[in-house]
């Protein structure tokens, strides 16, 4: 850790020492006074330097002045309901900040706004209005994505439309950290999105990070059209790692830490390094080839061993300068290098190298790489002086006896070590092991004929990624080779298989459960104990071993007597295994173990490149597939297409026996859509549906709205495929629809299920889109119909005629199933009624103090439930030529109801009857004879 980051270490606690007063009365001390102080940070272009925008951090203070943690704060405020007011105080003190240390039109502002408080958008609105100085066009709101709202990210948009409207921009904040990932970019599309500091952390040595990040910048440019930003960048590693991987902005203490005022950490010429030209995989596989060859002829020679794979790691890393030291008893010293040292030189480097590189001894001692982006740091001591290098790493070259020293790589420009030289450096230190074991000469030179072209084949296979089951299987042809072994298996570990592959291409599986757990019999084997205790295990004679009871008679009379096991270890993580079985007993002498050893470190090396280079490419074409559906769904009308476009988008993702959408009608499940990639798996699949098994769990599925799994058989044979044995159920409750994908075993459908659950949540809301559209489009006919058939009615000419044209659109019309027209609650009668077989009287004691009012379900009284009226909605008539008002009630035998639109459109109804029966009212007066009793 660099001076920097211990600075940030040292920063952080001091804060969190500062975390008083106590948290539940932290909102009422502070707002008393409502203290900020106002501090902003840059947020600059990688490529240029350029400053883009300021960032303005609230930093709440106490009377006293002392700092107040932010989180603890908020989580007060939340207490006690006042975070609204917290986030408007904020708001106006970054703007009022920004103007006083003059900000100008040439940059954004970013300010941080809590996602709830934009329910209530009036106060920051008004901020923005009336600010005299800052256009609404310079400021970003940025948002965090860890927390959503109700109604999750459709009615965060609604909450965001008025600010865009005004010009303001959107920023997402810690994107990687929170529920919902990419699909959240496409949601709400925002104008920029912040990488949060977990994954930028170390992503120039951290090979998932950097494949992360990368398929994260390819997707945003390409899919959401958002440009983003790096948070926390602490080192020039960092910044040009990110700058590679296609990150327009940062924002980080290398670039400028928060200040009161307006200010960069660094200059232009910062940001324009030199761009190294780095190997291709063909130049890298070409070299690997050839060194290989003479790799191979200087062994059997017993010379230039050391040269050509010194020239080795440097093309395939592409270094400048690349070395090689001996250790033993008194320290580290110079033996061979790319660029010699005279005598002289040698002499005085070994002199000073153990008492001024202590970083070179912890890489021995804790046989892991150590690695510099920079010279500055002075931790290599004298090698600049003879190399002027800037950037270097220093990789152990160690086998299960020991280590013999160290291989050194060294860049004349800085910042230029990343996650693939590392993994490079390693492997090829695992070769420098094994051929150094060699120079042992502990066995004779007829047994050194072993390594010869088999281990070159072994090579040229290793270095080619393209398939992953062939370059196990020629590891093992390899591990053979240089043992003599009989037979032998590499297994690499899965979600719930060890998949092993032979040297002649055969595959099998060994469940991985069992073998992590003792009490089974392949836990209590040797394979279960390398699983466990990651470590090497060799077995002289098998037949002394009991623990392999269970196998001896077969393994006898295969003619194994002797075997070797080593883990596949990777930073910690248990790769695989790789097996060699021996037909002599002892046959596994300490040469051949130093030398599976070694071809076991290359092997999980250039392994576990091939694993993330697969997973990479995997994860970026699910990525690729999720992007095209997501954008596809803003293009589609219908609820047919939308499902139709979930079935092919997951089926995409497989293969899968089988993908399809259910629906349950009258409590029945039958299919909607199905893809299947053939004939038999459709109709293992409708067999399976009609069972009682799968309707429970889909029934079940829909019931609690959680994925289900499904597990119909125990057949995991790749026959099972014909007979798919598990599923996954995925369940979309507001449509009644359940997501069904089928897979041979349960382990297929587990790495994809947390993205397809992202994408389904994303569809269902499609389908609520859709669902509404067709809700106000069917509510804006029938609104239509009502108002033609309104403007088509006779004009009637008694009051009684008006009720019947009433009824009769409320009955044909309107869907309801009846009615009646009161006068008061204590009239015998009713006015009118209709569509009901007995004219009741009765009037929602709510209705005489509101209007309307409905009621369904238990609130319905027994004796209008007897009439088959399950739900109502009543309306008092305001009528001026009547003392008091009229009641209408209109009943229903549905027990969900009246729909919000048919409310409306009873209304308008309503509305009518009470104009027209003005109108008869007014008539009536009008053709009544004079009174002619009246006085003169």
């Amino acid at each position: 850790m660099d001076n920097e980051r211990l600075e940030v270490v040292w920063r952080d606690e001091h804060l969190n020492q500062k975390m008083e007063p106590p948290y539940h009365t932290v909102w009422d001390q502070w707002s008393q006074r409502r203290q900020i102080k106002v501090v902003f940070q840059p947020i600059v272009s990688l490529r240029t330097g350029a400053v883009l925008a300021f960032e303005g951090l609230s930093r709440p203070q106490s009377d006293g002045g002392e700092p107040i943690e932010v989180s603890a704060l908020i989580a007060s405020a939340e207490q006690h309901g006042h975070l609204l007011v917290f986030d408007e105080v904020a708001f106006g003190a970054v703007l009022q900040a920004a103007t006083r240390v003059g900000f100008g039109p040439d940059h954004l502002l970013f300010i941080n706004i809590l996602p709830n408080s934009l329910e209530h958008p009036l106060p920051f609105l008004r901020h923005l209005q009336q600010h005299p100085v800052i256009d609404p066009r310079q400021i970003v709101l940025e948002i965090s994505e860890r927390e959503t709202v109700a109604g999750g990210d459709r009615k965060l948009q609604e909450y965001l439309e008025p600010f865009r409207e005004m010009g303001v921009r959107i920023a997402l904040d810690d994107l990687g950290s929170g529920y919902s990932g990419l699909n959240r970019l496409v949601d709400l599309q925002p104008d920029f999105a912040k990488i949060d500091l977990s994954l930028v952390r170390d992503v120039d040595r951290n090979s998932i990070k950097f494949a992360l990040l990368e398929s994260t910048a390819r997707f945003a440019s390409r899919t959401a059209a958002t440009s983003l930003i790096a948070e926390g960048i602490e080192t020039f590693a960092e910044l040009y790692t990110l700058k590679e991987i296609g990150v327009e902005y940062g924002q980080g203490y290398l670039l400028g830490r928060p200040h009161p005022a307006f200010h960069t950490a660094l200059e232009a010429h910062h940001f324009a390094s030199r761009q190294r030209v780095r190997p291709t995989a063909q130049d890298q596989l070409d070299s690997l080839l050839s060194s290989a060859r003479r790799m191979v002829r200087g062994m059997a020679q017993g010379e230039g061993r050391y040269t050509h794979l010194l020239a080795l790691s440097k093309r395939l890393t592409g270094a400048d300068v690349a070395a090689l030291y001996n250790a033993d008893s008194e320290g580290l010293h110079y033996f061979e290098s790319t660029l010699p040292l005279n005598p002289q030189e040698v002499t005085n480097y070994n002199r000073l190298i153990n008492s001024e590189s202590p970083s070179l001894l912890e890489a021995l001692h804790k046989r892991k790489p150590v690695i510099f982006q920079r010279a500055a740091i002075h931790a290599l001591g004298p090698y600049p002086q003879h190399f002027p290098l800037e950037s270097q790493i220093a990789v152990p070259v160690c086998d299960n006896l020991g280590c013999w020293g160290l291989l050194h790589l060294g860049y004349y420009e800085p910042d230029q070590i990343r996650p693939d030289v590392i993994q490079l450096a390693e492997g090829v230190a695992s070769l420098f092991a094994l051929a150094l074991g060699y120079a042992e000469r502990e066995e004779s030179l007829e047994d050194q004929s072993l390594l010869g072209e088999p281990l070159f084949e072994a090579i040229s296979a290793l270095a080619d990624t393209a398939n992953l089951d062939h370059l196990l299987a020629k590891a093992v042809a390899a591990a053979l080779a240089v043992t003599g072994g009989h037979e032998g298996w590499i297994g690499i570990l899965q979600a719930q298989q060890l998949h092993c592959v032979t040297a002649d291409g055969q595959r099998f599986d060994l469940p991985a459960a069992d073998l992590w757990d003792p009490s089974t019999q392949d836990g209590q084997g040797p394979v279960g104990l390398i699983v466990r205790n990651q470590q090497a295990l060799i077995i002289p004679n098998i037949a002394s071993e009991p623990m392999l009871n269970p196998w001896l008679n077969e393994m006898l009379d295969s003619g194994i007597k002797s075997t070797a096991g080593f883990p596949l270890v990777s930073q910690g993580e248990l790769l695989g295994i790789l097996k060699v079985y021996h037909s002599q007993i002892g046959g596994f002498t300490p040469g051949r173990i130093r030398r599976l050893q070694a071809l076991s470190s290359l092997a999980t090396a250039l392994i576990e490149r091939s694993l993330s280079t697969l997973a990479s490419e995997a994860h970026a074409r699910r990525q690729e597939i999720m992007a095209r559906g997501l954008a596809a769904m803003n293009t589609l009308d219908t609820r047919d297409d939308l499902v139709q476009l979930l079935v092919a988008t997951v089926s995409d993702f497989g293969p899968y026996p089988f993908v399809s959408i259910v629906e349950q009608h009258q409590g029945h499940f039958v299919p909607l859509a199905i893809q299947t990639p053939s004939p038999d798996y459709h109709t293992a699949f409708t067999k399976h549906l009609s069972t009682p098994l799968y309707q429970k769990a889909l029934e079940q599925a829909l019931k609690t709205g959680i994925r289900q799994p499904l597990v119909l058989s125990d057949d995991s044979s790749p026959d099972a495929l014909k007979n798919p044995a598990c599923c996954s159920a995925i369940p979309l409750p507001s449509h009644n629809l359940v997501l069904v994908i089928g897979s041979a075993t349960p382990g297929t459908l587990s790495p994809h299920l947390a993205e397809l659950d992202s994408y389904v949540v994303s569809l269902a809301s499609a389908l609520d889109r859709n669902l509404l559209q067709q809700q106000v489009s069917e509510a804006q006919q029938e609104t239509n119909r009502l108002l033609t058939t309104i403007k088509t009615l006779p004009q009637a000419t008694t009051i009684q005629e008006l009720w019947q044209q009433i009824a009769g659109v409320l009955l044909t019309h309107l869907r309801a199933n009846g009615g009646w027209i009161a006068e008061n609650a204590t009239a015998p009668h009713p006015l009118a009624c209709f569509g009901l077989p007995i004219a009741p009287h009765w009037i929602p004691p709510t209705l005489l103090s509101a209007s309307p009012v409905a009621m369904h379900g238990p609130d319905i009284p027994a004796q209008l439930e007897q009439l088959g009226i399950h739900s109502l909605v009543g309306f008092r008539l305001h009528l001026a030529s009547e003392p008091t008002p009229l009641f209408m009630v209109i009943t229903s035998s549905d027990t969900k109801g009246f729909s919000a639109s048919q409310i409306r459109r009873f209304e308008i109804l309503v509305a009518f009857a009470q104009a027209n029966y003005e109108i008869l009212r007014l008539r009536a007066r009008l053709l009544e004879p004079p009174d002619t009793h009246q006085a003169p």
